[in-house]
């Protein structure tokens, strides 16, 4: 018996399987015809909520950032954890990872 047979096709020399992903799409959940850069299927209205929505406010993250970054090479470390109290804190939020 001869199994279904796909066009070989090839992205970047991998070979990739020759049916289109855009096929396949989940009547009335919203997903449809919703293919991001990566191929993941979104719901039309996915928004993580993380922004940075403008330059504005990626400028103003970056400063942030920068700002911290230096107080710490100033001794000033009260913007960090270390990694066990990061460990202990994780542990207590989700106390299956034991």
């Amino acid at each position: 018996m001869a199994g279904k047979r796909y066009p070989e096709n090839k992205e970047n020399g991998i070979d990739v399987a020759g049916e289109p992903l855009i096929g396949y799409t989940a009547t009335g959940s919203g997903y449809a015809n919703t293919v991001i850069e990566d191929n993941y299927m979104l719901p039309n209205e996915y928004d993580p909520g993380i922004g940075p929505y403008t330059m504005k406010e990626l400028n103003a993250r970056i400063d942030k950032a920068e700002q911290a970054i230096e107080r710490a090479e100033n001794g000033d470390e009260s913007d960090w954890v270390t990694s066990e109290e990061m460990d202990t804190e994780l542990l207590k939020m989700f106390p299956w990872l034991k």
